[in-house]
């Protein structure tokens, strides 16, 4: 599991590399900012999602807390599992803003539409309705 973690944490890290390298370059630097943000932000949705999907698995023992966190991996659509998510953390004193749980759930969203290709209606408003732009 350690692999993939590492993994995760050097993607974001050419992520971070590969936005420095197109503003340097002559003719990658008059690309206009709105595509280049929009294509490393898929790139870095993709990768965040991945990483913190992959930390909760890698959490998955049986420890109660780690346990119950861990059971976010069941089934479920996504919206009921970022309440599970919120609420097993809330549930053994671990308070973390519920928009930080609403704000994953739309990356995820946008992370499913780039996978696939295409949108669900609700959750493209869901993003929109999250301030993310462009969805």
């Amino acid at each position: 599991m350690g692999e993939f973690i590492d993994a995760y944490s050097d993607d974001q890290i050419s992520v971070e590399l590969l936005e420095k390298l197109i503003a340097a370059d002559l003719v990658e630097s008059l690309t206009p900012e709105r595509i280049i943000a929009s294509s490393l932000s898929r790139l870095w949705a993709t990768t965040m999602v991945g990483a913190v999907e992959t930390m909760i698995k890698s959490w998955r023992t049986d420890h109660p807390v780690w346990k119950e966190i861990g059971r976010y991996l069941d089934s479920g659509n996504n919206r009921d599992r970022m309440r599970h998510l919120h609420s097993a953390f809330t549930n053994f004193g671990i308070q973390i803003d519920e928009d930080v749980f609403q704000d994953f759930l739309a990356i995820k969203y946008i992370r499913s539409a780039y996978i696939h290709g295409s949108w669900v209606d609700s959750q493209r408003a869901f993003v929109k309705s999250r301030g993310f732009p462009g969805a």
